[in-house]
């Protein structure tokens, strides 16, 4: 691909999967990309480098359920430029195991906004009445 372009503007984009598909095909070709609450790669599975990405830019909700969920995971970070746009607050997922029964529909709650904090209307949204 990156020969058949090489006199061409390439940008990739995705969100979620197609996010990682995204910072994958970065990481082959080097041509830069814009992921939205972008799931991760392994980069390291596929025999790719990530230092090898094109400029990268993510766009990520506060509160997107798969960011609470890489947070668990600190090694697993976006790599790039973050904007981050504000979203329904989430029960942190570290606190989960913590949590009394009687805080169960707060969870629930909180998931749900997690789920809908993922999807592209938020940053739709966002862009349609920022300043």
């Amino acid at each position: 691909m990156a020969t058949a372009t090489r006199r061409a503007t390439v940008t990739l984009t995705g969100h979620s999967k197609g996010g990682a598909e995204s910072k994958a095909g970065s990481a082959e070709t080097g041509f830069p990309v814009y992921t939205f609450n972008t799931a991760e790669p392994n980069f390291r599975v596929h025999g790719l480098d990530r230092d090898n990405m094109g400029r990268h830019t993510n766009v990520i909700v506060q509160g997107d359920l798969l960011r609470q969920v890489y947070d668990l995971a600190p090694w697993i970070s976006p790599n790039g430029e973050v904007y981050w746009i504000s979203g329904e607050p989430l029960i942190p997922l570290n606190r989960l195991p913590f949590l009394p029964v009687g805080r169960l529909p707060a969870l629930i709650n909180s998931i749900n906004a997690g789920v809908e904090n993922h999807g592209l209307e938020p940053i739709i949204h966002y862009l349609e009445n920022r300043d």
